[in-house]
């Protein structure tokens, strides 16, 4: 399975540490936040990851030097970023928040036949497993929200920009 780490952001909420270094460089317990990640999904055997990047590329690109990245020139958002990574990233795929570290068991999500948002408490946990519909006429996705392990909840997601 393929993976998107969305990094992109401004990281204005963390400024004045943002102000030089890119947020999902900040560290945590003595590694970036992109790292965490990364090794979060390769203990789900996720290996193959893209990561979408902004401000401070340099600074990403150089401490992870083989791992896949999509440089936007301007934030795109994450349903232009999805629809422009579409022929990579297939038919079924996660997206995680790259400033959002969890240890819910991702096997879960992985599981469904359908698309998933993870949700803990109400609380959008930086999860989401996408699976495009084949009906057409359809949306391009759907998605069920989990709050506290039951998924439930049909939500409208993003549709694929040209």
């Amino acid at each position: 399975m393929k993976a998107l780490i969305l990094c992109a952001g401004l990281g204005t909420r963390l400024q004045p540490i943002t102000d030089f270094m890119p947020k999902c460089m900040v560290e945590i317990n003595g590694k970036p936040v992109l790292q965490h990640l990364i090794e979060y999904l390769n203990r789900y055997e996720v290996t193959d990851i893209i990561v979408n990047i902004h401000s401070f590329p340099e600074q990403v690109i150089t401490k992870f030097p083989n791992v896949l990245f999509f440089y936007e020139k301007v934030p795109l958002g994450e349903a232009v970023t999805e629809s422009l990574l579409a022929p990579w990233l297939g038919n079924k795929y996660l997206v995680l928040n790259g400033d959002t570290l969890t240890d819910l068991p991702l096997e879960k999500l992985m599981g469904y036949t359908h698309s998933v948002k993870s949700m803990d408490c109400g609380v959008y946990t930086g999860q989401k497993l996408v699976v495009k519909d084949t009906e057409p006429g359809e949306a391009d996705f759907t998605a069920w929200w989990q709050d506290m392990g039951t998924f439930s909840g049909l939500a409208k997601t993003i549709n694929h920009y040209s």
